[in-house]
């Protein structure tokens, strides 16, 4: 993350890593998020600036994904 005046910011490399951790191709992660693949791909060429909430919209959708795969795992009925 990078920072301004306080501010965190989502880097295009937070972008990379949250869809290649989920598994997702850049569609799937923009359909998520209610963005096009477009956006999102300008996201990550750092073309454009996703808004300063995605940062906190990214850490939820990670933990609700890392819980969901706990449930999931065959060693956690």
């Amino acid at each position: 993350m990078t920072s301004t005046a306080g501010t965190k910011r989502v880097t295009p490399q937070h972008l990379i890593l949250f869809r290649q951790t989920l598994g997702m191709t850049q569609s799937e992660a923009a359909r998520m998020l209610g963005v096009t693949r477009v956006t999102w791909n300008r996201w990550e060429n750092d073309r454009t600036h996703p808004p300063d909430f995605l940062l906190k919209v990214l850490q939820v959708a990670v933990q609700t994904w890392k819980r969901e795969q706990g449930k999931q795992s065959p060693t956690n009925p």
